[in-house]
């Protein structure tokens, strides 16, 4: 004992400056300051996290700053490192383009959305049928084409996740069911050139692979639902546990130091015992009740934490703006895989796409001309097939764009475990009682 100062081992009788408790092992507890204060770890540390991130912690009656010993992971701080680097880049870019935009185009907002709305419409499905069915002339567009490409545009830019199936399905929609009219007299004029493609009957119901546009649709809309069930309840499986009683844990240590300062002004013992109820700790019971003027705090669903931390570490829209590029990156990687892995061909439904899409129609005939120019039945079909005949881009754009997506996610939830770990690992310094008398102190061996 005479050769070194004290430690929390020594003392006979240890009571929680926080939770005003003396049970728990020795290892659990914890001498963090100068003074003679001591506490739990779990109490020290749930009062730190507590506090304002401005808020550097510290002892309440001698002010000694706290230090907190943690384990760093080297993949953690990379990739910390790396997310910094992606949010500044994100935020440069963003400013970039939105000050871009602003300069080059001074138009209306809407011809700007339209034009994104095109850029990832052609990329999504491939030139064939966006010039078949969509087209850059938007004077001949249906007018419930005309408004929806601006919007579905204006939802993907402005959304929290633009990485989301939901995105696809929205663009699927926007497809009209049938060309428009200056493609369909373009088509009509040549078919006298053009034999052996499409004529009717043409069945567009049965089920095939690659699926019919409405098959697509459905499967999109599906998969939504299914991956974001799974991908948020897996997320929210590697985040830390809310703890209910974290509030109230909170709220009596406010109370301890005004009581305590209550004391000092009435000249009274301020390291006196006080006679203030304690929630119960992991295993002491049922959680107290939160405080009324902070009820969101223990209400948030998990499943909404989960979201909010997917939303705080994306940059929409960078992402929004580069998700048709990567789509068509992915699917052309996914092209070039699968020339060598037959297999993957059937699933991507790989095939020669047709020369020339036009007609085949034995006719000169203007009544003729102008009945079918104006055949809704007959242009549906046409559609139909335009889509089942030409090389299925779309397929494995949305394939490779789901690939990427997973990915993505896995690394976020990568980062979410080792941040787990790294919190999971924190302890608060433990001292001696270097600098105090020992014959003040209540030591299992006393100094005489």
């Amino acid at each position: 004992m005479s050769g070194s100062p004290p430690t929390i081992r020594d003392l006979a009788t240890k009571e929680c400056f926080i939770c005003q408790q003396d049970n728990g092992p020795v290892e659990s507890w914890v001498h963090p300051c100068k003074c003679t204060l001591v506490a739990h770890q779990a109490c020290l540390l749930r009062m730190i996290d507590a506090l304002p991130k401005t808020t550097r912690a510290a002892c309440p009656q001698c002010a000694h700053k706290y230090r907190i010993i943690k384990i760093k992971s080297l993949p953690l701080e990379l990739l910390r490192l790396g997310n910094s680097l992606c949010n500044i880049c994100g935020t440069m870019f963003s400013m970039a383009t939105i000050c871009g935009v602003i300069v080059l185009t001074g138009g209306s907002l809407v011809s700007v959305l339209r034009s994104y709305g095109m850029y990832s419409t052609r990329l999504l499905f491939g030139d064939t049928i966006f010039d078949t069915l969509l087209t850059s002339d938007t004077s001949s567009w249906p007018w419930s084409t005309w408004l929806a490409v601006p919007l579905i545009a204006m939802r993907c830019l402005l959304s929290g996740e633009p990485f989301r199936f939901r995105h696809l399905f929205a663009y699927v929609l926007v497809l009209p069911s049938q060309p428009p009219r200056i493609v369909r007299d373009r088509l009509m004029r040549e078919s006298s050139i053009r034999l052996n493609l499409f004529s009717l009957p043409y069945d567009s119901l049965s089920f095939r692979w690659p699926p019919t546009r409405l098959q697509f649709g459905c499967c999109i809309y599906i998969a939504h639902f299914v991956y974001d069930y799974l991908r948020d309840h897996t997320i929210w499986a590697c985040l830390l546990p809310i703890r209910p009683y974290l509030v109230s844990n909170i709220m009596f240590f406010i109370r301890w130091r005004r009581n305590r300062a209550q004391r000092i002004e009435n000249g009274g013992d301020p390291n006196a015992p006080q006679e203030v109820d304690m929630p119960p700790l992991d295993n002491g019971g049922a959680p107290p009740e939160v405080p009324r003027f902070a009820p969101e705090v223990g209400e948030r669903p998990p499943l909404w934490m989960a979201r909010r931390v997917l939303q705080s570490q994306s940059s929409p829209i960078l992402e929004a703006i580069f998700l048709p590029a990567i789509a068509k990156g992915m699917g052309y990687l996914l092209h070039e895989l699968a020339q060598h892995y037959f297999p993957l061909r059937r699933v991507l439904g790989i095939r020669p796409t047709v020369a020339t899409v036009g007609l085949s129609l034995p006719f000169v005939n203007k009544i003729m001309w102008d009945e079918t120019l104006n055949n809704t039945y007959y242009w549906t079909k046409f559609s139909a097939w335009v889509w089942s005949e030409t090389d299925p881009i779309w397929l494995r754009n949305t394939i490779g764009l789901g690939i990427f997506v997973l990915l993505k996610d896995a690394l976020h939830q990568l980062h979410l475990w080792l941040r787990k770990n790294e919190i999971e690992s924190r302890h608060v310094k433990d001292r001696s009682f270097e600098g105090l008398d020992p014959r003040t102190l209540d030591l299992i061996h006393p100094v005489s």
